[in-house]
């Protein structure tokens, strides 16, 4: 199951939330997620023996209502990184996969994955190019130009993939530059990594990336 290089895009979206710094402190085990929910976290939100009072259960978010559905042109990603590492951790000599993401606001951010060997880049390496997102590139498991839209609206966390638009990649080395145009997003279920039907959709207009490679 594949549904983005790392665990990073989900820390940084749980951390808005709790003010911490989303790039130190990565969510990688069901560990990490369950103290979310521990009585001295600073979310906010009761722990497991605390009793939330008399609240108006109104006030609640609602986990079965999508989030913002189009974000339009979007200005500049705040706190962008890039990189690249080992598709397979096991074989780090094999095929790669590189990385850019950066928040679009304080609960959204997109990450793009280009990985060897799949999608645009079946036959080989990935690298720059204009590539228009159909197919395979729009399938979560075999894409190779991978674009995710990451939302936790509403204090809700879901994933998307994004199925229509076009990528311009122009560096992955140094710095990676790349952006995307017209892209519609698709909800993934977070348990099977496959579209989710019925679940919510999204849209960008158009999103840039310039940030420098981080080396392994």
């Amino acid at each position: 199951m594949r549904l983005a290089v790392s665990a990073v895009p989900l820390a940084f979206l749980l951390s808005a939330c709790v003010g911490a710094d989303p790039y130190q402190q990565p969510i990688d085990s069901d560990d990490d997620m369950g103290s979310m929910d521990d009585d001295d976290d600073d979310s906010g939100r009761p722990g497991d023996d605390e009793v939330p009072g008399d609240d108006d259960p109104g006030d609640e978010p609602d986990p079965a209502a999508c989030p913002s559905a189009d974000f339009g042109a979007v200005a500049q990603l705040q706190e962008s990184a890039a990189g690249s590492q080992a598709a397979d951790e096991n074989d780090p000599n094999g095929p790669k996969v590189h990385f850019v993401y950066g928040m679009i606001d304080e609960v959204a951010g997109v990450e793009l994955d280009l990985w060897d060997g799949y999608g645009a880049f079946g036959q080989g390496a990935a690298g720059p190019g204009n590539f228009t997102i159909a197919g395979a590139d729009a399938d979560p498991a075999e894409c190779g130009v991978c674009m995710y839209l990451f939302s936790n609206e509403a204090g809700t966390e879901r994933v998307f993939l994004a199925t229509a638009g076009s990528v311009d990649v122009q560096s992955i080395t140094g710095t990676f530059v790349a952006s995307g145009q017209n892209l519609e997003f698709e909800e993934l279920d977070l348990a099977t990594g496959a579209l989710m039907d019925g679940g919510c959709g999204s849209r960008v207009g158009s999103v840039s990336f310039n940030a420098p490679v981080a080396q392994p």
